[in-house]
């Protein structure tokens, strides 16, 4: 199982991720899960037409959708796809758990909550590089993709099933998630930056 958690939009990759997972999925028995923030208006749906539900108006949201879904229907793997919407803490830290990995691929982005949360539950990310990246967490633990493209996304995913990461590199990435991205380590430089702006 490999999931991507974002907004349905095509700011987020979800063509190449679609594209790349299909390459894995004809040789692997592998689901893809796109968590989604639903907006009103649309909820997606898989029947055997491969048809989304468009309960509002024919918005940019839902045609990118159903761009989306071409691209699996046409590669054979629509069936491999599945939605999921909002989740408790618990059930989100589940998904984080069983899954094989986050796949991050936006065209540009802010260091997002998400990493922290992968790395708290020691889930492995693959994910495509931006400058906000930039930090220890992202470069010692993450599977940094050198090119937004759709075989060296799959040929990563290879790697992620080949060669999973080891308990001790997960229990490292926890650890590092703890001490350098929990609420009160955030508190605590937010205390520090007001500090030093009163000065």
């Amino acid at each position: 199982l490999f999931f991507f958690f974002f907004a349905f939009s095509d700011f987020y990759g979800h063509d190449v991720i679609v594209e790349g997972f299909a390459a894995l999925a004809k040789r692997r028995y592998v689901l893809l899960l796109l968590k989604t923030f639903i907006p009103s208006g649309w909820t997606p749906t898989i029947d055997k037409q491969s048809q989304a539900v468009n309960t509002g108006e024919d918005d940019a949201q839902g045609q990118y959708l159903r761009t989306v879904q071409k691209i699996a229907t046409r590669a054979g793997v629509w069936n491999k796809v599945r939605f999921c919407g909002s989740l408790s803490l618990e059930d989100l830290r589940n998904l984080y758990g069983i899954a094989n990995a986050l796949i991050n691929m936006p065209a540009r982005d802010g260091f997002p909550v998400t990493f922290a949360e992968a790395a708290a539950c020691g889930a492995e990310v693959v994910t495509r590089w931006h400058p906000a990246y930039a930090v220890p967490l992202v470069e010692k633990f993450f599977r940094v993709l050198p090119e937004h493209e759709p075989s060296v996304l799959a040929r990563a995913l290879h790697e992620v099933l080949d060669q999973p990461a080891t308990p001790e590199k997960r229990q490292a990435m926890r650890e590092e998630a703890r001490i350098h991205w929990s609420h009160d380590s955030y508190c605590r430089v937010l205390l520090r930056v007001y500090s030093e702006a009163l000065v």
